[in-house]
């Protein structure tokens, strides 16, 4: 157990390592700077916005590590059904529930360019929604 506990931890510095020398060593802008002091400023809509890419960013996240985990759940299974049926359930739902917040907000990122513009964005300018 000690040893794959240290072969885990080995990896992972070394996982870290990769991906960490490159910006030192090419001294890469990573926007930081750029960021700082702009968290939240602007309009109110602005800020809506910031507060919605923040949440869907962290759904995808979820999203990646709720298929990694129901995956590894059904490689772990050992051929136990109820396990595989339980990981297979998880997926799908992580899928689902997914596809129900995207569209909900397509829908509403739709209504709200429909209230405040009078067309959706992408279409032609000849197609005007409302009066």
């Amino acid at each position: 157990m000690v040893k794959i506990k240290s072969k885990t931890i080995y990896f992972l510095s070394l996982l870290s390592l990769i991906f960490l020398i490159p910006s030192i060593s090419f001294a890469v802008d990573t926007g930081l700077e750029s960021a700082k002091g702009n968290l939240l400023s602007g309009t109110l809509p602005s800020i809506i916005a910031q507060i919605i890419n923040g949440l869907l960013s962290i759904l995808g996240t979820l999203f990646i590590v709720l298929i990694i985990y129901g995956g590894f759940k059904w490689m772990t299974s050992q051929g136990n059904e109820d396990k595989v049926k339980k990981a297979r359930e998880l997926m799908i739902n992580a899928t689902i529930g997914v596809i129900i917040v995207l569209l909900a907000y397509v829908i509403v990122k739709t209504v709200i360019d429909i209230i405040v513009t009078g067309n959706v964005e992408g279409m032609s300018e000849d197609v005007v929604v409302g009066p």
